[in-house]
């Protein structure tokens, strides 16, 4: 299997992610991030330098579900699927593999 170097995934995802891994299973979520800004001057050379702005993203998170916000954007904790975490062969064999000396 080929060695994967990138993952994307959508808002929506992202917060079903979180809500899984924070164990919450009510009420509707959807995603926020904390930006930072630093003004500065920008530019190849000195010369070129220009008045700009550095955006920094600090964090990333839910939100339960304020007035106005749209349904579209919306995840429902309560529809998620809870599976259990199924162990992949290579981790069922990587505890087999384990030797108690």
């Amino acid at each position: 299997m080929p060695e994967v170097n990138q993952y994307m995934a959508s808002p929506k995802e992202l917060t079903e992610l979180l809500l899984k891994s924070a164990g919450i299973r009510e009420g509707r979520w959807f995603l926020v991030a904390n930006f930072g800004f630093a003004p500065s001057n920008f530019g190849p050379t000195p010369a070129q330098f220009a008045p700009g702005v550095a955006v920094i993203v600090q964090g990333i998170g839910i939100q339960r579900e304020v007035p106005g916000i749209p349904a579209e954007i919306l995840v429902d904790a309560s529809k998620l699927n809870y599976e259990p975490f199924e162990a992949t062969t290579a981790t069922k064999r990587a505890g087999r593999d384990k030797r108690v000396i």
